[in-house]
């Protein structure tokens, strides 16, 4: 099964909390970094997350009781030109409900 999004969002400090910043555990910022994507650059990796959310096909989906997770695989293109491929995650709450960003995760 394969669907698109409805209207995909990021919420506000997910991308410089968490995406961006060095963690002992979970950390993405290295690999984010490597295809040019810093605290300088927290706009055009919004713009990346937010274009595969909407472009991309869901696959995979989990239901809960706060609604589904989907996936969505691709590649984001970092200010240096080097894409990187990745699968991200995302929360569909209800049927045509925006579509919140949970996180990345290096797809190899």
């Amino acid at each position: 099964m394969e669907e698109k999004l409805y209207e995909p969002y990021i919420p506000e400090g997910k991308i410089l909390k968490y995406l961006l910043k060095p963690l002992n555990r979970g950390d993405k910022s290295r690999f984010l970094a490597s295809g040019g994507f810093n605290k300088l650059a927290v706009n055009e990796l919004e713009a990346e997350i937010l274009r595969l959310g909407r472009e991309g096909s869901a696959t995979r989906v989990r239901e809960h009781r706060f609604g589904k997770n989907v996936e969505i695989k691709g590649a984001l293109k970092g200010p240096n030109g080097k894409e990187l491929p990745v699968k991200t995650v995302w929360l569909v709450p209800e049927l045509r409900s925006p579509a919140r960003f949970v996180t990345l995760i290096p797809y190899v």
